[in-house]
Formats: C-alpha cells, sequence, structure tokens
C-alpha cells in the first residue's frame, strides 16, 4: 500500500483532532503534556504548511509579554513555557492552519469535539464529586473533585469545564434540525444547570438567561426561517416558561422549596462577592501603581482575584499583555461577523458558534480563567483559528473560484 502526501497529511489531521479531544477531556490528567505532544507533532510534520496572520502576531506578543512577567515574578518552570509562552499563540496557529489547508474540518464540528470534551470531563467531575461529597444542594461549603487528579479543585474550575458546550447546546436546541440533537442538548444544559446547583455557580445561569435571550434574537432577525417556525418557537418557549412559573408558584413536587432553600439562592440572596465592586476597586484603586503586574494590587475586601478575564490578566502581568488581549478580543469580533456572513455558504452553523463565543465571553467577563484554568482559555483561541482559516480560505475561493479542488 502506497501512501501519499495528501493521506498522510488527512491522517495526521486525524490524528491531531483526537489528541486534541483527548486534551479537552484531561485524559489521565495529562493535559500539558497532551497540549506540549499536539504542538510539537503538528509543527513538526505541517513546519511547511504553517500560516500566520495579524491575530496571530498579537497572541505572539501577548505570550511574550505574559510568559515574561510570569517567569519574572513566579518563576521559570518547563510548565511556564508551555503554558503561556508556547500554547496561546501556538493553539491559534494550529487550528488556522488545520483549517486552511483542510476545508474538510468544518469550524462548528470542530468547536463541538473540543466543547464537548471539556464538558465531558466536567460531568466526569460532577459524578466524582456527588459520590466524594454527596449531592445535597443545602450546604455550607462549595467543593468540587477532579475525576482524573483524585482530589479537590476549584468550584470555579469545575463550572469551567461545562459551561462552552451548555452555551453551544442552547443553540443547537434552536437552531438544529436533528430531533436527537435537540434533545442532547436539552439534557446537557439540564445537567449543567444540576451542576451549578451543586457547585452554587451564578456565572452559568445567568449566561444561560442571556444566550437564550440572544437566540430569541437570532430567530426573530433570521430572514431565512418562515414566521410560522418563529412562531412556533415563541409558543414553545412562552409554554416552557409558564409552565416553570406555575410549578415553581404551586410548589409542585417540593420545586419552590428545594430552590428556595438551596445553596445557590442563598449566595444569590447574601450579595457577596459582587463583581463590579471587585472591578471598580481595581481599576480605580491600585492597578495603575503596578503596570507590570506581578499581583501587587490589593483588591476590595483583599478577594484574591478581580474576576474578570482581562483584569485578571493586567494584575498579574501588567499593561502590555492586558492591550494584547484586549485587541486580539476586538479583532475576534470583526473576524466573528465576517464568519457569520461567510458561514453559511460552507453550511456552517453560525447561530451555534455564535451562542458558543456570547456565553463563553459572558463567562469570561465574571471570571479569573487563565488563573483557573487556562486550558480552557485555549478553547476560544482554538475557535477563533479556525474561524479565521475558515475566513481566509473562503474569500480566497470567492476571489478565484477556479482555486476550489472538490
Amino acid at each position: 500500500m502506497i501512501v501519499d502526501s495528501e493521506g498522510i497529511r488527512i491522517y495526521t489531521d486525524q490524528i491531531i483532532l483526537l489528541l486534541l479531544f483527548l486534551f479537552a477531556i484531561d485524559f489521565a490528567d495529562m493535559s500539558g503534556i497532551l497540549i506540549a505532544l499536539i504542538l510539537i507533532v503538528f509543527f513538526f510534520l505541517r513546519a511547511p504548511e504553517l500560516r500566520f496572520d495579524r491575530s496571530a502576531g498579537i497572541l505572539i506578543l501577548f505570550s511574550c509579554f505574559y510568559f515574561g512577567s510570569v517567569a519574572f515574578y513566579e518563576g521559570l518552570t518547563v510548565d511556564t513555557v508551555i503554558k503561556f509562552a508556547l500554547a496561546p499563540w501556538g493553539n491559534y496557529v494550529l487550528a488556522y492552519t488545520l483549517r486552511l489547508r483542510n476545508r474538510d474540518i468544518s469550524v462548528t464540528d470542530f468547536s463541538t469535539l473540543i466543547a464537548f470534551g471539556f464538558f465531558l470531563h466536567g460531568m466526569l467531575n460532577l459524578f466524582a464529586g456527588i459520590r466524594v461529597f454527596g449531592a445535597n444542594l443545602n450546604n455550607n461549603f462549595r467543593l468540587a473533585y477532579d475525576f482524573w487528579q483524585g482530589r479537590t479543585i476549584s468550584v470555579t474550575t469545575a463550572s469551567l469545564y461545562y459551561t462552552p458546550f451548555t452555551m453551544m447546546s442552547i443553540g443547537l436546541i434552536f437552531f438544529s434540525k436533528r430531533k436527537a440533537i435537540k434533545l442532547l442538548s436539552v439534557v446537557s444544559v439540564a445537567m449543567a444547570l444540576y451542576a451549578s446547583m451543586i457547585y452554587q455557580n451564578r456565572t452559568l445561569i445567568l449566561a444561560c438567561a442571556l444566550v437564550l435571550s440572544l437566540n430569541v434574537l437570532l430567530v426573530t432577525i433570521d430572514r431565512d426561517i418562515p414566521f410560522r417556525k418563529k412562531r412556533t418557537v415563541y409558543i414553545i418557549l412562552a409554554s416552557f416558561v409558564l409552565a416553570a412559573a406555575v410549578a415553581f408558584l404551586t410548589n409542585i413536587g417540593g420545586l419552590r422549596d428545594t430552590i428556595m432553600n438551596s445553596s445557590l439562592m442563598n449566595r444569590v440572596s447574601s450579595g457577596k462577592q459582587d463583581r463590579t465592586t471587585i472591578w471598580i476597586s481595581f481599576i480605580f484603586g491600585e492597578a495603575w501603581k503596578y503596570p507590570f503586574g506581578g499581583t501587587k494590587a490589593v483588591l476590595y475586601d483583599n478577594k484574591p482575584f478581580v474576576h474578570n478575564l482581562w483584569l485578571d490578566t493586567f494584575r498579574r502581568t501588567g499593561f502590555f499583555p492586558f492591550i494584547f488581549l484586549i485587541l486580539f478580543t476586538l479583532l475576534s469580533a470583526l473576524d466573528t461577523r465576517e464568519f457569520c456572513r461567510l458561514g453559511r455558504l460552507n453550511g456552517e452553523d453560525t447561530s451555534v458558534f455564535i451562542s458558543l463565543l456570547g456565553g463563553m465571553m459572558l463567562s469570561f467577563m465574571v471570571e479569573p480563567v487563565i488563573e483557573a484554568n487556562p486550558y480552557v482559555f485555549y478553547l476560544p483561541l482554538f475557535v477563533m483559528g479556525a474561524v479565521n482559516g475558515h475566513n481566509r480560505d473562503t474569500n480566497n475561493l470567492l476571489e478565484n473560484p477556479l482555486a476550489w479542488e472538490p
């Protein structure tokens, strides 16, 4: 059997996708080893095909300054090199090159593969935590347990694992044409909300509500959806809201008592850990005293984090990584708009994609993502790499239709 260079390339892509899924589920607690292996294998085997764009350049600058600050203040380790010097821009370039050089890789499917891997890890953690700590919704502690590590982890970390796929699932409920996918999505959202009750996680519930509203808006403004289908969506949604309200008000099955007496509700009503208060205390407090980071700025009530991806980046590593991350975020918003314009030409489900990125943006605004788990931070970098590879490839085809090779 003879395998040509094209066959070797496709085979390599399949191995990379498998390794990415294993990375997402943190197989055998080896995320760091797996991401390093992925980058080494891909960069070594596909070096002549690597492609860079302006977003990659911004991420390279972000990685250099972030890594430099962490190494200076916290020490130089192999883990630091992989997580901060190589992985941010490396993951973006990997996904960018994969999609640019391989039209068979759908951005939607690529995003789903990684997001579902994180979700699966999150559910494994949830079931392991229930086995160790029980499933009591009314307790005075917030504990999560890692399935692979066999130890307690932060609740923020545990919640971040299942957030991306939950956001995608809401979009799939609205826009998927397959009933089995809709059912799987409903189950996924229900499991994530149950996990939120266990972990006392307010962020995901708020994000779900906002992404749900976003999808209603997308249905409303989508000209390709006939009014009859829109009306059906409105009726089903209104019926669900009405049924939930009646069940709550009449306390069917003790639903109201369970919710009102839960630790999550007590945490919500307590008003503690107001994110905006922490942000303001940082921005108008000691942030500018320490422009090069070092986690020296003292926060309101001595909180350990600012609870915002961008502000926590500033506090830990200073002004330059913060600026480059802001630039990447703004540029990604423009690239996402371009993807929504071009995506349907290739059969991409842009509405589900918007749900994913919109939900992750909301979560990242109120959580210290890189501090809690940098691996989850890589997910939107992978996604945006694939998006920009898609955009560039599609624009090339529009400019030169003869470039298409079936």
